[in-house]
């Protein structure tokens, strides 16, 4: 569509708390520098994982009440499951590194499993959960992923609370 109207197609994304992330890593980062992106890409997940760890709920207890409030969607699969912070990852992936992923080639795995025992497990070694989405290059070569992850308190996204 770009080539046949000749424009740039512009877009932007709402990941990463709305920081504008897309822009900064086309304009402001090379890629050859770039060693890897990774980060809380679902406000969805962080909340009902947030939830669970300071209100000591259950799963399915915090996502029911998640969907009452407008936290989560009426149908949360794609959130719960990281196929959202998949897509995300796959679209960051594009802009941090220049390579054009197949969704299908990116291990996903998401919160629908965690438990508040999980939970319990992280919160009593000092560490929280934490849905991450990664890329990361090692050598010429790439790893890309989502899934749920060990956060100790060294790490920046450690105190990204909720939403």
């Amino acid at each position: 569509m770009q080539e046949k109207n000749n424009v740039a197609i512009l877009y932007e994304g709402s990941a990463g708390g709305s920081i504008p992330i897309i822009r900064n890593l086309g304009e402001y980062y090379d890629n050859e520098l770039l060693s890897s992106v990774k980060g809380i890409l679902n406000g969805t997940c962080n909340y009902i994982l947030t939830r669970m760890e300071l209100e000591n709920k259950d799963y399915g207890d915090v996502l029911k009440d998640a969907q009452i409030n407008g936290f989560a969607e009426s149908e949360p699969w794609l959130d719960v499951a990281g196929f959202d912070t998949k897509f995300k990852t796959l679209l960051l992936t594009v802009h941090a590194f220049g390579i054009v992923l197949n969704p299908n080639d990116i291990f996903n795995t998401g919160i629908q499993n965690i438990s508040y025992d999980d939970i319990l497990y992280a919160k009593q070694r000092g560490l929280r959960i934490k849905m991450l989405g990664v890329s990361q290059k090692v050598g010429d070569k790439f790893r890309v992923y989502s899934l749920p992850h060990f956060v100790d308190r060294e790490s920046e996204l450690f105190n990204v609370l909720y939403e």
